[in-house]
């Protein structure tokens, strides 16, 4: 990388970033982690849109259990996702 600090570990992080998340062949493809929702978002904190969704799917204050199963079909979706990315939309 061009622009970085003068320094081995530098370079190797920088590399270990670019491959991980950034290159054709990464392990994580800019899809996953860049893209933008086609939902409103109101904030660039992708933190804040997480709690405001997530605070949406269930009551202020609720017992163990609906937190447990809102959280647990928040990660299946999260799955879909994942598995979806890179393959062609569904024909209407």
């Amino acid at each position: 990388m061009p622009i970085q600090p003068p320094s081995d570990k530098a370079e190797k992080f920088a590399d270990y970033i670019f491959q991980q998340y950034i290159c054709q062949t990464a392990r994580f493809l800019p899809a996953i982690w860049a893209g933008i929702d086609k939902e409103d978002v109101t904030t660039t904190n992708s933190c804040e849109v997480f709690r405001m969704h997530f605070s949406r799917r269930i009551c202020p204050h609720p017992n163990i259990f609906r937190f447990l199963e809102t959280l647990k079909h928040e990660q299946e979706k999260l799955n879909l996702k994942i598995r979806c990315v890179g393959q062609p939309s569904p024909k209407k």
